[in-house]
Parts: structure tokens; sequence; C-alpha cells
């Protein structure tokens, strides 16, 4: 069976999501499905893109047999960029 899971979250993000969704992905596949995640390039909680995936719009990688397809996240226009402190931490937001 050809199985597309489409998440907000997958690893190198942290937390229960990613790990629910890539432990689940990693099961279809060692099943012999074939196994697409598309998904955001990790950005959680900062809305800070790691440099290794910036100035592009997808990557492509493999993950235990899984293929992952990670894409710039999208931001609507009434959304205002999440404002860090100096530690990284999410404060504030601007208006």
């Amino acid at each position: 069976m050809r199985i597309l899971y489409v998440s907000q979250y997958y690893p190198p993000e942290m937390g229960a999501p990613a790990a629910r969704v890539s432990a689940l992905a990693r099961r279809w596949a060692a099943a012999g499905h074939h196994v697409t995640v598309l998904t955001a390039f990790p950005n959680h909680p900062t809305g800070v893109i790691p440099p290794g995936y910036r100035g592009r719009r997808l990557q492509v990688e493999e993950d235990r047999g899984v293929h992952v397809r990670k894409r710039r996240p999208h931001r609507f226009q009434s959304e205002p960029p999440v404002q860090t402190d100096q530690k990284g931490a999410p404060g504030q937001q601007r208006h």
C-alpha cells in the first residue's frame, strides 16, 4: 500500500507528536508499505529554521525506509512572527 502522512512535526523536532509520527511511519515501512511523510522544516517552538534547512524550498530525506519530504512552513499574513528573547525562548509578540 502507498501511504502519505501529512504532519507538522517529524524528527529532528522534539516531542511526542514527532516521535509518534516517525514510529508509525517506520512500522508501516518495515511491514512493506511505501510510506511518504510530508512535513515542515524543523522550527518549533521559536519559528526559526535551522541553518541546514535555510535557503531551500524542499529537502528530500530517507529515514529507515520512510521517504520524508520537508518544506518551508507556510506563514499566514495575519500571523505575526514569533519574537524570542536573547536565550532563544519564545517571548511576547509585538504588535
